[in-house]
């Protein structure tokens, strides 16, 4: 519906996949985040956005963006990578939230500027992939907007005790950041189209 939209008419679906529920989950290039049945009942929707306090009058280049696809855990989590930042946004049964006390988290990562390679924009250009299963450690990986890509781990769920950023500056959820070259260690530019 128009009113869960920033720009109607103008936003589009650029991803979406199933939760472990069964629900239908989609994101759209401006942030709007929804869930519904598998009817497309439209009592069943629920949607957030990225852009929270945004409104049609805000500049576009105020907005985060998305171009990639989403990924969905068995806990609920829904993660979404914008040209600014990786999300785990909660979907909780009866509703989506960006509340860190039932799961939710917002990660900084090293976005780059500009278009390069399958990127639309700045930022990844790669659909969030969850690694790890069971008791161990499970993460959400993405590449990054640098001029040469780096693959960017970060903690899926809780950050472990005692846990230090990898560098400083960085944020805390980062668990790895690991160029991509391709074999070459002299490589000033790489990117991929996955």
């Amino acid at each position: 519906p128009d009113a869960f939209l920033l720009r109607p008419g103008a936003e589009s679906i650029v991803g979406m996949t199933m939760t472990y529920d069964g629900m239908v989950a989609f994101v759209t290039d401006l942030g709007t985040v929804g869930v519904i049945d598998r009817s497309l009942s439209p009592a069943s929707a629920r949607f957030l956005s990225l852009n929270a306090g945004a409104d049609p009058s805000t500049p576009v280049d105020e907005l985060e963006h998305v171009s990639n696809s989403i990924a969905a855990c068995e806990k609920g989590g829904i993660y979404v990578v914008t040209d600014r930042h990786m999300y785990r946004v909660q979907w909780t049964g009866s509703g989506l939230t960006l509340d860190p006390a039932s799961g939710a988290w917002r990660a900084a990562y090293e976005t780059g500027s500009g278009q390069q390679g399958g990127r639309l924009g700045e930022g990844s250009g790669s659909t969030p992939t969850l690694m790890g299963t069971g008791d161990g450690d499970r993460f959400v990986v993405i590449t990054d907007g640098q001029d040469v890509m780096h693959l960017v781990l970060m903690w899926r769920d809780e950050i472990p005790a005692g846990w230090e950023p990898i560098a400083p500056g960085k944020d805390p959820r980062i668990a790895a950041e690991v160029p991509v070259t391709f074999g070459d260690p002299e490589a000033k530019v790489s990117y991929s189209e996955q």
